[in-house]
């Protein structure tokens, strides 16, 4: 099983960029290789979000490209398998209160540089209730950075000037010495 990023809103026209990756994906997972430091940034023409840094090895970082949303701080659990194919991943999934579908197209290097496009479609999951369906688009573009700051494990992340670093995987914050200063590059 593959990790996944989960973007933390799906209201429309809010580009909240969470990097947080599936931590039960990646309990499980051997190590595949030395993690590297990436930025990650919201992009969309509306929205321009304050990038943050993520420590990701390989499979980390493949979770970056299947974007499952949060709706109102719940996770989204699938319904289906997902489609999964070269640049694309595709998936349905519900909350207690919505259900959606959710695509998403990459462009670019996966080792290095890329831009993720994804589009959420959320409805009621009580088909009862007259509230509409709501669509949001957001791109995300990752960028390796160099190696991830000493100390920093898998799924660390902080922004620019942070003066604490939150793992998704283990959903602990711990305080910083200094404000975290990204790489230049």
């Amino acid at each position: 099983m593959r990790p996944v990023v989960r973007v933390s809103s799906v209201r429309p026209g809010l580009a909240a960029l969470s990097v947080a990756v599936a931590a039960v994906a990646l309990a499980a997972a051997a190590p595949s290789d030395t993690p590297r430091l990436w930025r990650a940034e919201v992009v969309d023409q509306a929205v321009t979000g304050h990038p943050v840094f993520v420590c990701a090895d390989k499979r980390a970082r493949a979770g970056f490209t299947e974007a499952l949303p949060d709706i109102n701080g719940e996770a989204c659990g699938l319904i289906d398998q997902p489609i999964r194919r070269k640049g694309a991943f595709i998936a349905r999934c519900h909350t207690s209160f919505a259900i959606v579908a959710t695509s998403s197209t990459v462009k670019g290097d996966l080792t290095r540089d890329f831009t993720v496009s994804t589009r959420i479609s959320t409805r009621p999951a009580d088909v009862t209730k007259a509230e509409p369906r709501t669509e949001s688009v957001q791109v995300r573009h990752y960028r390796d950075v160099g190696a991830c700051p000493a100390g920093w494990s898998v799924g660390d992340a902080a922004a620019a000037g942070a003066v604490s670093v939150s793992n998704s995987l283990t959903n602990t914050t711990r305080p910083l010495a200094t404000p975290f200063a990204p790489p230049a590059r």
